[in-house]
């Protein structure tokens, strides 16, 4: 019996936690992936201006969101959710 190893965390966010004066042209970027050979891993992105954010992407292959031209001087949360089909993370 084959056992599955949930996705990893997502991690090295960037821009990171608490970063501020970030372009108001950024991309969201971040590291995943898995231990287990051949498990697709998706992402659900969550984003806005309120805590917690809302869901704007689901099922993405991509380890980068674009936002949309930002509004300066503004808070914005963000957060990754990952997932191999089987587990999340």
């Amino acid at each position: 019996m084959n056992v599955n190893n949930p996705p990893n965390i997502p991690f090295a966010p960037n821009p990171s936690d608490g970063e501020i004066d970030v372009s108001t042209t950024n991309n969201l970027e971040w590291n995943g992936g898995d231990p287990d050979l051949g498990d697709t891993v998706t992402y659900d992105v969550y984003f806005g201006t309120t805590y917690p954010p809302s869901q704007v992407a689901t099922g993405q292959l991509d380890t980068t969101y674009n936002p949309g031209t930002l509004t300066y001087k503004t808070k914005y949360y963000w957060k990754i959710v990952a997932s191999d089909g089987k587990t999340s993370s």
